[in-house]
């Protein structure tokens, strides 16, 4: 899963919680951020890259083209989130920063991480 990055690229959007990386992701619902683990820690009988393949493949690594083109390839992450999920893309930084303004405007409380992933996450063995 490591792979060299170029020295200007960003790193994939990820959170680890001990020894454990998590992948933060999109899904079709759109209003928190999802966590995908590692295929290092789980079985995956499909790992996928951050980037979803496809006619729209072109039009992600554009949104992306900040980040590590090598590791936005590496299918090194589990299909599923940890609340079960199937996932798009990686969540951009951006995108992330939209869901905390978008929370806070509203005043809602609650937290822009899926509360079921962030819980797995932090109790994995």
């Amino acid at each position: 899963m490591l792979v060299d990055r170029t020295p200007d690229a960003l790193p994939l959007n990820t959170v680890a919680a001990g020894s454990h990386v998590f992948l933060r992701v999109r899904t079709r619902e759109g209003a928190t951020a999802h966590l995908a683990p590692s295929t290092d820690d789980v079985e995956c009988s499909r790992p996928r890259s951050p980037v979803r393949r496809g006619l729209r493949h072109r039009a992600a690594l554009a949104r992306l083209a900040s980040y590590d083109s090598a590791l936005l390839d590496a299918c090194a992450w589990s299909d599923r989130t940890m609340c079960g999920l199937l996932w798009l893309e990686m969540a951009t930084h951006a995108a992330e920063l939209a869901l905390l303004a978008s929370k806070a405007a509203a005043h809602d409380p609650s937290g822009y991480v899926c509360p079921v992933c962030a819980g797995r996450a932090s109790s994995w063995h």
